[in-house]
């Protein structure tokens, strides 16, 4: 399985899961869309709404993991993040104040709009 197939599987589930949960809610409160054809036709809007969202929650992930993982900022985050993570377990207190400043600063760098 390649990563297409399973982006394209969780994306499925995604948009069946959250169908029939909506489905679900919105006929508890207006049961009359649960006769034929009502009911055809509300599923089929809320599965095209759940498909086009998670299109695009889709793009915004791949957007978000190219921009951290090519912008310099990021790379130092993720890194601080992973040292932090190390001290977090074995470092002492003060150690884990230096982490946690380290985290904060360069997160701040990292969302900055300007460089």
């Amino acid at each position: 399985m390649n990563a297409d197939q399973l982006v394209k599987i969780n994306k499925d589930y995604f948009v069946q899961v959250s169908t029939l949960a909506s489905f679900n809610m919105i006929t508890g409160y207006l049961p009359f869309l649960e006769i034929p054809p009502l009911d055809k036709i509300t599923t089929l809007l809320l599965k095209t709404f759940y498909k086009k969202l998670a299109d695009k929650i889709e793009l915004v992930a791949f957007f978000e993991y190219i921009d951290l993982r090519v912008s310099r900022q990021g790379k130092e985050y993720v890194q601080a993040k992973r040292e932090g993570y190390e001290i977090e377990l074995n470092g002492t207190d003060e150690q884990k104040k230096a982490a946690e400043k380290k985290i904060i600063d360069t997160f701040r760098a990292f969302v900055k709009f300007t460089n």
